[in-house]
C-alpha cells in the first residue's frame, strides 16, 4: 500500500516552502518597517501599512497552499493534474481543458503513469520538479497563479467528466481505460 510520502515527497514540499518564503519576504518587510516607524516616530498612519503587509502575506500564503491527498487506488485511470473546473472537452481531439483560479490549491500532480498521456500548463508562473512520474497522483510541481491545463488523452481512454465539473488534483478521475470499464461492469 502506498504511503502519503509516495505522493507528497518531502523534498518537493521543502522546495514549495522555499518558494513561498521568497514570495513573503516583501510583505514581512513591510510589516517590520511599519512597526518600526510606528514605535520610533510615533506615526499612527504606519499601522495601515502593517495591515496592507498582513493582507499581502495572507494572499501569498493562499497562493502556495497544497492538499496532501492520496489518490484512488484504481489502475489504468487518468487523474486531474491541477485543481480547477473543466472548461472544455473536445472528444474529436481527445482533449480536456481545466481552468485553475487564484483561489484553488497550487499543486501539479502526475495525471497517469502512462507515458502516452500528455498535459500542458499555460501560466506565467509555475515550477515543475519533474516532467513525468511513475506514480499517478504524485506531486510534481506547483502553479501559484491562474492557469489553464490541457490534457491530451489517447483513444483507448473514455472521458468520465462533464464541462463545468470541479476537479481535484490527483484525486478526480477524468478518464479510464476502455477495457478497464468493461471488466468492472
Amino acid at each position: 500500500m502506498k504511503q502519503i510520502t509516495d505522493y507528497n515527497p518531502v523534498e518537493y514540499l521543502i522546495k514549495i516552502q522555499r518558494l513561498k518564503l521568497k514570495a513573503v519576504l516583501i510583505p514581512l518587510g513591510i510589516i517590520i518597517v511599519s512597526f518600526a516607524i510606528n514605535i520610533l516616530l510615533k506615526i499612527d498612519l504606519s499601522k495601515y501599512f502593517s495591515l496592507f503587509g498582513l493582507m499581502l502575506y495572507i494572499l501569498i500564503s493562499l497562493r502556495y497552499r497544497i492538499q496532501k491527498n492520496i489518490p484512488p487506488d484504481i489502475e489504468q485511470q487518468i487523474l486531474s493534474p491541477i485543481n480547477g473546473k473543466i472548461t472544455q472537452i473536445n472528444k474529436d481531439r481527445n482533449e480536456i481543458s481545466i481552468k485553475k483560479s487564484f483561489f484553488h490549491p497550487a499543486e501539479i500532480r502526475s495525471p497517469s503513469n502512462d507515458d502516452t498521456i500528455k498535459f500542458n500548463i499555460n501560466s506565467r508562473n509555475f515550477s515543475l520538479f519533474e516532467e513525468r512520474s511513475e506514480v499517478a497522483g504524485k506531486l510534481i510541481g506547483i502553479v501559484p497563479s491562474n492557469a489553464e491545463c490541457t490534457i491530451n488523452i489517447t483513444g483507448e481512454y473514455e472521458i468520465n467528466i462533464n464541462p463545468g465539473q470541479k476537479v481535484i488534483a490527483g484525486e478526480t478521475i477524468i478518464a479510464e481505460k476502455i477495457n478497464n470499464i468493461s471488466n468492472s461492469s
